[in-house]
């Protein structure tokens, strides 16, 4: 282990550029500010880490570091500063001609699927998921707290068509500079997350990606200069962290996920972004719903209806927000009530074509089945049975089919079927612990009490333990 080396700027940099990292994903594998790192690379000699920072490079070299990383190291070193220095100066000399990129080189990390790779930024719609992502498949203590680096975020490209700069994106982290290109291009890192969260069949592999770009997005606030700029940084903050907070959701953070929907709808209120700012209230609703807490979640319901009526008429917030108010009021046993809000959310059927937003995608698709499930809530199941038994036909998301098999073992449950009960509610298990998703588990929570009753049939009583096994586990 080297021991009593006296780092420089120089050394450090060197280092980063040994173990082929990011500037920032270099300061977060050391616990430092980006900033740091990129004084040590505009410093190198002059420039001297404090004491600790000496301590964690040290640690970073002797356990961190592979053979070859090492070795670069070394080999860095002996070419010295004036060689690095003016390596690094051809290479800004060489980005700044370059107008147009058309293909991405990532950094050879050892541990990315990409070494030796040159990824494109355009692909077919037919790359059917991403290759060879090395993603989390639950949100654990220690990924809460981590930040995956750029390259995660860019390998999202290869479900899209969607043209993204990285260039400018990493110039951007690195210098802190921030213009309105820079800002499409983070507009479309925020649909391209959106995309790749609502094809995943675990959402927590998102996570990492969605928690690295809103810390860039955090970051590029701070040195903004402009006001109209400010406000549209608020309002690119707003949806990430709402798409934070699905992610969240879905794995049974609450807390965490209210926390990202209370401070999304006070991101998109200061850029007086209305209906991003009535999603907001939306989405926190929910975690009511999945409390059971009725009560609460309506309120927040009825301020959303407030503030989409200054929103934009031609979106579909007003009537997503009728959606849950209807689950709402089913919740609370209005059934009247929940018919009124079910007829008015009708009404984005009429609406014409709206633009494709992340963070607002209803269009009416799912409102019979929203309906079918508030009718099980609301003790009636022969009419929901006739609306989603068809449903089981048609090409379903897998969550969305999970949705769909949790009612029909409630509708079996209240018509006193076990087999039925049975049949759907072990699929729906199977489906929820193959995806870890905190939402399932949370409907399937909401089934459990409707088991009661049958209870004597041996076939239902294994299906109440599965489910409580499967809480057990969703909730460590």
């Amino acid at each position: 282990m080297v021991r009593g080396r006296e780092w420089t700027g120089f050394e450090a940099a060197a280092l980063q550029e040994a173990m082929r990292r990011s500037v920032r994903d270099f300061a977060v594998l050391l616990g430092i500010e980006t900033t740091t790192v990129i004084n040590w690379r505009t410093g190198l000699g002059a420039v001297k880490p404090r004491s600790n920072t000496q301590a964690i490079l040290d640690t970073t070299l002797d356990q961190r570091a592979t053979v070859d990383d090492r070795a670069r190291f070394e080999q860095i070193l002996v070419e010295g500063e004036a060689s690095w220095r003016e390596r690094h100066q051809a290479l800004r000399r060489k980005e700044a001609t370059k107008h147009q990129l058309t293909s991405y080189d990532p950094p050879r990390n050892p541990t990315s699927p990409f070494v030796g790779t040159t990824v494109p930024t355009t692909v077919e719609d037919s790359h059917p998921a991403i290759p060879g992502g090395d993603y989390p498949t639950e949100i654990t203590d220690m990924n809460r707290r981590e930040l995956l680096r750029l390259l995660s975020i860019a390998t999202t490209a290869l479900v899209t068509p969607v043209v993204v700069d990285w260039d400018r994106v990493q110039f951007t982290v690195a210098s802190g500079h921030v213009d309105a290109g820079v800002l499409d291009q983070y507009a479309s890192l925020n649909r391209l997350l959106w995309k790749n969260y609502g094809e995943a069949e675990t959402k927590a592999a998102i996570f990492s990606a969605a928690r690295e770009h809103l810390t860039v997005l955090v970051d590029g606030l701070r040195s903004s200069h402009s006001a109209k700029l400010g406000r549209r940084q608020l309002e690119l903050i707003a949806d990430a962290l709402q798409l934070t907070g699905e992610i969240l959701l879905d794995g049974n953070h609450l807390t965490e996920a209210a926390h990202c929907y209370a401070l999304s709808g006070t991101f998109a209120a200061n850029a007086r972004a209305h209906d991003l700012w009535a999603c907001a209230l939306t989405r926190h609703a929910y975690i009511g719903i999945f409390d059971n807490r009725f009560d609460d979640a309506l309120p927040l319901v009825e301020e959303a209806a407030e503030v989409a009526r200054r929103g934009d008429s031609l979106l579909p917030t007003r009537y997503w927000i009728e959606s849950v108010r209807a689950q709402v009021q089913a919740g609370r046993g209005e059934a009247d009530e929940c018919q009124r809000a079910f007829d008015a959310a009708r009404g984005v059927l009429e609406l014409g074509e709206t633009p494709s937003l992340g963070w607002l995608r209803f269009s009416g698709a799912r409102i019979d089945e929203e309906q079918a499930s508030c009718l099980i809530q609301l003790g009636q199941p022969e009419p929901a049975e006739r609306i989603l038994t068809p449903l089981l036909e048609r090409p379903l998301s897998t969550r969305r089919r999970a949705s769909v098999l949790i009612d029909l073992a409630a509708a079996g449950a209240l018509r006193g079927d076990p087999v039925q009960t049975v049949s759907y509610g072990s699929a729906s298990v199977d489906i929820a612990r193959r995806t870890r998703s905190g939402y399932l588990w949370r409907r399937l929570e909401q089934l459990r009490p409707r088991l009661g009753e049958l209870q004597a049939d041996r076939h239902v009583a294994h299906l109440e333990r599965e489910i409580t096994r499967l809480a057990t586990s969703s909730t460590h």
